[in-house]
């Protein structure tokens, strides 16, 4: 009876311990997304604010290039950011958490 009650125990506290990493594994993801946000708004108030003035061909060319340019790197901020955090359904059979720096697997 005391191993089962220590079990418990011990799978009580990792399971804890997972939430704890889940958790502020949500609130870095959630700054992620927030800064990407962000930066988005500033790309829209750029181009409203270049196109009320007139611009040549060139300039708006440029304009366009440098505002997709930066899109292109928050893309890819983005992709990593999911590549690192995202959780892997394992079927019925168990279920598997990881993140950079935790990794949690129940099941097969």
């Amino acid at each position: 009876m005391k191993w089962f009650a220590l079990t418990l125990v011990a799978i009580g506290g990792l399971v804890l311990c997972g939430a704890e990493a889940a958790e502020a594994g949500d609130r870095s993801h959630n700054r992620v997304h927030d800064g990407l946000e962000h930066r988005s708004f500033h790309r829209y108030q750029t181009h409203q604010n270049a196109h009320r003035y007139p611009l040549t061909y060139r300039q708006h060319d440029g304009l366009h290039d440098n505002l997709q340019h930066d899109n292109y790197h928050d893309r890819l901020q983005h992709q990593s950011a999911h590549r690192s955090y995202r959780p892997v359904y394992r079927g019925r059979s168990g279920f598997s958490f990881n993140t950079r720096r935790f990794s949690f697997r129940f099941g097969r």
